[in-house]
């Protein structure tokens, strides 16, 4: 098949992160499509329900380079899982984020398997299934267990550009109480809504919204639970709050805001996940640059983003990684879609790449 009509085929699987049965299928859909390893070597690895495979030319887990891809997709509407070709761009659930790349990666895996042994450089390809919420049971693990490099790329969509940095995420819900009563009788009362107005408006002030993109530590409230009524002052009132964290600003700085704002409260942390970051002078990834010029008479751009992605656990472990992977618009929305040439470019940049390790 070719590298669009791979990426159609796993495109039809409706492997959204939350369902466990859908995406394995997608798993085993890649390696039933890889074949005879003719020497290469395959790795099983499960963490709590979740399956992830790495096949590598060399039998230690440890490699000179990691390409990651991730087989999950976020939820869609169902004509979404039906890939329609519109001139040369891709649309549907997972064209861009991330399939295109999983089909190149999984072409790249039957490249090698086809090279005389002697000839294959040093390289790991790893197929994961919970990137969109969170890695933490693929690619979280992985590092530890030693599924690692001397340089690592996630080939999230990034229009043939290099993303060296990306924020962290910070969850919180920050409860606060009080003491109930009818709310025609305030003045019995002690009204935990007053509290979390007060701190709402501190954390807007320190963190406003921006009107654009912009490289600092956002927080955005995202939803007040309380449980009462329309006439009754509740004893106890939630907000929950997303944080994206630029790479320099640490949690415990911004735990001390938020103990600031909102005294007297417990603050509960929903999910602190790495920021992502490695220098854009590091030696590989200027190397990956100068090949891409090479190849296409353009400099790749290097940027930041303000979403997540696993290759901030490589980072994390002091391994330098980056994201990089083909083009194409909207991510999780309903306008998706891939330019489809790109597959070919990406392919072909990849496998020049790899000859490096």
């Amino acid at each position: 098949m070719s590298l669009l009509e791979l990426t159609q085929q796993l495109m039809s699987i409706p492997s959204i992160s939350s369902n466990r049965e859908e995406c394995h299928r997608a798993l085993d859909w890649v390696i039933g499509q890889i074949g005879d390893l003719r020497g290469l070597y395959r790795h099983d690895f499960e963490y709590q329900g979740f399956r992830s495979v790495i096949f590598s030319t060399r039998p230690e887990r440890r490699s000179g380079l990691v390409l990651n891809a991730h087989l999950d997709v976020v939820p869609a509407h169902s004509h979404q899982f039906t890939p329609e070709m519109r001139g040369n761009q891709l649309w549907g659930r997972g064209s861009y984020d991330m399939k295109g790349a999983a089909a190149v990666y999984l072409q790249l895996v039957k490249d090698l398997a086809a090279q005389n042994p002697e000839d294959r450089p040093n390289v790991q390809i790893q197929f994961v299934t919970d990137e969109e919420i969170g890695g933490h049971r693929g690619a979280e693990r992985l590092v530890p267990e030693g599924f690692v490099g001397d340089f690592m790329i996630a080939g999230e969509p990034t229009n043939l550009n290099i993303c060296y940095a990306a924020k962290g995420v910070y969850w919180v819900t920050v409860h606060l109480s009080g003491s109930p009563g009818h709310a025609a009788m305030p003045w019995q009362t002690q009204n935990p809504m007053g509290d979390l107005s007060r701190g709402l408006a501190r954390l807007l002030e320190q963190y406003p919204a921006p009107s654009e993109p912009v490289w600092r530590t956002t927080a955005t409230p995202t939803g007040i639970l309380a449980e009462s009524s329309h006439n009754r002052v509740p004893d106890k009132v939630s907000l929950k709050i997303d944080i994206r964290r630029v790479p320099e600003h640490t949690q415990d700085e911004i735990q001390a805001d938020l103990q600031e704002f909102f005294p007297g409260t417990r603050i509960e942390v929903v999910q602190d996940s790495y920021a992502h970051y490695v220098d854009p002078a590091n030696p590989w990834c200027v190397q990956l640059a100068d090949m891409q010029q090479q190849q296409l008479g353009s400099r790749p751009q290097f940027y930041r983003e303000h979403f997540a992605s696993d290759a901030r656990y490589w980072t994390n472990a002091g391994i330098p990684a980056v994201c990089w992977g083909p083009s194409g618009a909207n991510m999780h929305a309903d306008n998706e879609y891939l330019e489809a040439d790109s597959l070919e470019t990406y392919h072909r940049l990849m496998s020049l790449w790899m000859t490096r390790f």
